[in-house]
C-alpha cells in the first residue's frame, strides 16, 4: 500500500495529507479507473444518441470559425489596399509638387509672355491710356517706395509694362498689375489664364504692396541694398535675378519708359 507519512504539524496539513492517501488508495483498488470507465461510457451512449444534435453543432461551429478568418483576412487585405493606395496617391502628390518646386515660374510664364505681339501690347496703347494710368497711381508708388525702398518709378514702369495700363485680362479681372503667378508659397487667391496660375487680388493696392513684399525678399532681397533712387541698377537687378515674367530686355523697357515720363522725380518725392 502507498502512504505518505509525516508529522501532522497543523489541521490543513493533516487534510492535504489524508486526500492524497485517498487518492493513492482509489487508484490501488481500481475504483478511480471503473469511476472514469464508466463517465467514458455514459458520454458515448450520450454521444451515440444525439449524434445528429452534436454533427449539427459541430458544422456550425466550423461555419462560424471560417466566416470569422475570412472576414479577418478581408479586414486585413482591405487594410493593406488602403495603405498601398495611400502610399501610391502620396508618392504622385509628392512627385507632382517636386516638379512644381523645380519648373521656375520664368518658363511657366514664358508660354504667356513669349510672343512679341504679347510683350509689345503697352507700346500700342495710347498715350491719353498710358499718363492715366500713371497719374492714378503714382502716390501708391511713392508710398510703397517710403515703406519698402522699392523706387516709385520702378513700381509704376513695371505695372504699368507688365498691365498694359490696366487692359490685359488679368488686371481687369485679378487686379494683378504686375503678372505675378501663383508660387508655392502662395496662400491667396489666384485665376488662371491660358493654363498657367496667376495670383488674384481684392484690389489694384493689395496687389502693388504684393509687388512691393516680392521684389523685397527671396532671391530679391538683394535689391534691398540698393539705393530706393536708382532704378537703373534696380531695373537691372529685376531682370538679372529673373523677374518672372520673361520680357525680353526687361531692365531696357523700364528704363525707357521711366525716362520718358520722367517717373525718375518721384523717387525723391
Amino acid at each position: 500500500m502507498f502512504y505518505i507519512c509525516v508529522n501532522k504539524t497543523n489541521s490543513a496539513t493533516s487534510t492535504t495529507i489524508n486526500f492524497i492517501n485517498s487518492f493513492l488508495n482509489a487508484v490501488k483498488k481500481g475504483g478511480l479507473v471503473q469511476n472514469i470507465s464508466s463517465k467514458h461510457t455514459l458520454a458515448w451512449d450520450y454521444a451515440k444518441k444525439h449524434w445528429f444534435k452534436i454533427s449539427l453543432l459541430i458544422l456550425i461551429l466550423i461555419a462560424c470559425l471560417k466566416k470569422d478568418l475570412s472576414l479577418s483576412f478581408r479586414m486585413n487585405t482591405d487594410k493593406a489596399k488602403q495603405t498601398t493606395n495611400k502610399e501610391s496617391r502620396d508618392s504622385k502628390i509628392t512627385a507632382a509638387a517636386g516638379e512644381n518646386l523645380e519648373t521656375t515660374p520664368l518658363s511657366i510664364v514664358s508660354n504667356l509672355f513669349g510672343s512679341d505681339a504679347k510683350k509689345e501690347e503697352w507700346v500700342n496703347l495710347d498715350e491719353e491710356t498710358k499718363r492715366g494710368f500713371l497719374h492714378r497711381f503714382h502716390q501708391v508708388a511713392v508710398a510703397e517706395r517710403k515703406k519698402f525702398g522699392v523706387p516709385a518709378s520702378i513700381t509704376l514702369a513695371n505695372a504699368l509694362l507688365q498691365s498694359c495700363a490696366g487692359k490685359k485680362e488679368m488686371a481687369l479681372k485679378s487686379d494683378n498689375y504686375f503678372g505675378l503667378p501663383c508660387s508655392f508659397e502662395w496662400t491667396g487667391s489666384s485665376d488662371t489664364y491660358e493654363g498657367v496660375c496667376f495670383r488674384k487680388y481684392g484690389n489694384a493696392w493689395v496687389s502693388f504692396r504684393d509687388h512691393s513684399v516680392f521684389v523685397t525678399s527671396g532671391k530679391f532681397s538683394k535689391l534691398r541694398d540698393l539705393n530706393n533712387y536708382d532704378y537703373k541698377a534696380w531695373a537691372k537687378g529685376l531682370e538679372k535675378l529673373g523677374y518672372p515674367t520673361k520680357i525680353d530686355n526687361l531692365a531696357s523697357k523700364l528704363i525707357e519708359i521711366i525716362e520718358k515720363y520722367e517717373l525718375e522725380q518721384l523717387d525723391t518725392m
